[in-house]
């Protein structure tokens, strides 16, 4: 249909696909995908979906609590997966298990290894915003490429004028509207839209 379409002489733009529920939006999504279709749905443009945005939170939460095993094992299998930190031999299976239950000082440790200048004390010196901004520049994120990290920052940025700058309020606000924080697309975008009936 979305060929015939096009046949037509309609855009991507023109045209949008509804289903019932959003397991239906990320199958039709992958497909698409797939085909070479660009999309955009309400669902994939959330901030919470960005791998980069997750990332970034768990920085945060480890910042917060060093005994947050979770998002410090998270925290590591993104450098490994995205080749941050390069292991050589080593396991990866044994690397985010012992310093998955480390204390901040042997994360530093860990990191400074892989030429990842941490410095847990002075980040959590940092207001919300500085201290992401140093994040991204930290593991050379590149913010040209990702709207999520443009937009996260922008969420940020709002949230420490409207409200503060503490790590704990920032995650709390972020737990209230990671449901509906997302990427606002221009309307130029040519592609197909992916929505819910709903």
């Amino acid at each position: 249909k979305i060929k015939d379409a096009l046949n037509d002489n309609f855009n991507f733009s023109d045209l949008v696909i509804l289903t019932r529920n959003n397991k239906e939006i990320t199958k039709i999504a992958t497909y698409l995908t797939e085909k070479g279709v660009p999309i955009i749905s309400s669902e994939s443009l959330l901030l919470k979906k960005s791998p980069i945005v997750k990332f970034l939170l768990n920085n945060l939460k480890v910042l917060l609590d060093e005994s947050d095993h979770l998002s410090k094992a998270r925290l590591i299998e993104h450098l490994i997966v995205n080749n941050i930190i390069n292991l050589g031999e080593l396991s990866p299976h044994n690397i985010i298990a012992d310093f998955a239950r480390s204390n901040n000082s042997t994360f530093e440790l860990f990191l400074n290894q892989y030429g990842i200048r941490y410095d847990s004390d002075r980040l959590n010196k940092l207001n919300i915003y500085e201290l992401t901004e140093n994040l991204i520049r930290l593991y050379s994120i590149d913010k040209k490429d990702s709207l999520y990290v443009t937009f996260f920052l922008d969420f940020i940025f709002e949230f420490s004028i409207k409200q503060s700058n503490s790590i704990p309020n920032f995650l709390n606000f972020w737990n209230q509207k990671k449901d509906s924080a997302s990427i606002v697309t221009p309307s130029a975008i040519n592609a197909v839209e992916i929505m819910t009936i709903h």
